[in-house]
């Protein structure tokens, strides 16, 4: 009986372990090949969004290119191919229109609080602070529409204050025991005779957001100011080290400016691939 039980009892074992051994993770089926219409789909989606990056002039240089390839693919049946591109051109269309509008929304937002807060009502000071919020959650085009009709509705109050008559009061003199000391004035940065002075890289900067700082332009796309001003250090716009020290450019002319602008809204980010002749051209190379 022993025996017999004993013999079970291996089989059984034999078995768990044949089944145990034999198991094994289910591997992600392979997603199903594109069709002509997946394919055509994308291809329309993408048309849509190089459209609207067209219309706010915010289209990166390289996007029209890749659905190019998407319509040669398509054309040669190779579906799967033509979808994907597409895909990323659809992508990189409209992380352009948004990184243009954080941009933008980010430039008003620090104008709002910096020059424009002691003309804001309680409720507009909240809608700044939305804005505020906005951006940092990512909905760059809701930051933007917020703080473009504050500052409208902000600027539109100041404009009536000035044309408002101002009846002069009779200033009555105040003893001099009473009088508040002035606070001292906050120091002006130092900056070079040749209009420029330093920044130093810190851990994840780049060009764009550098820029965008108030104290440097206040406007991430004036980042290739940057880049032109250190080309000897900067090779390509994203490689950047810690502790580097940046050279930046205060007496920019407005066509150096509106130059670089221009640069960055039709190349995209600054780490939007590599240094090409579109670049090179730029840089004076």
């Amino acid at each position: 009986m022993k025996k017999h039980i004993k013999i079970i009892m291996l089989t059984v074992g034999v078995t768990l372990f044949t089944a145990c051994g034999t198991t094994t993770e289910k591997a992600e089926a392979p997603k199903p090949p594109a069709t002509a219409s997946d394919a055509a789909s994308a291809i329309m989606a993408a048309d849509v969004a190089i459209g609207k990056a067209k219309e706010s002039k915010h289209l990166w240089r390289d996007t029209t290119k890749i659905l190019d390839k998407a319509d040669i693919a398509m054309a040669a049946d190779e579906y799967s191919e033509a979808r994907d591109l597409a895909n990323k051109a659809r992508v990189q269309a409209e992380d352009a229109v948004d990184q243009s509008y954080r941009g933008e929304a980010l430039f008003l937002i620090n104008s709002l609080s910096k020059d424009y807060m002691d003309h804001m009502y309680t409720d507009q000071k909240t809608r700044l602070q939305s804005a505020t919020t906005a951006l940092d959650e990512g909905r760059a085009q809701e930051a933007y529409s917020t703080a473009t009709l504050l500052m409208a509705e902000v600027q539109a109050q100041m404009d009536d204050a000035d044309k408002s008559p101002v009846i002069a009061e009779k200033a009555e003199p105040k003893p001099a025991a009473m009088t508040k000391p002035q606070p001292a004035p906050a120091p002006t940065p130092t900056i070079s005779k040749d209009g420029k002075n330093t920044y130093t890289v810190n851990r994840k900067d780049n060009l764009w957001d550098i820029a965008a700082k108030p104290e440097i332009y206040g406007n991430s796309d004036m980042w290739p100011l940057l880049w032109k001003a250190n080309k000897d250090k900067i090779k390509k716009p994203d490689e950047l080290e810690m502790g580097m020290k940046l050279v930046i450019d205060r007496g920019a002319s407005s066509e150096a400016v509106a130059a670089a602008i221009k640069h960055s809204k039709l190349r995209g980010a600054p780490s939007l691939g590599p240094v090409d002749a579109f670049d090179q051209k730029y840089m004076g190379k």
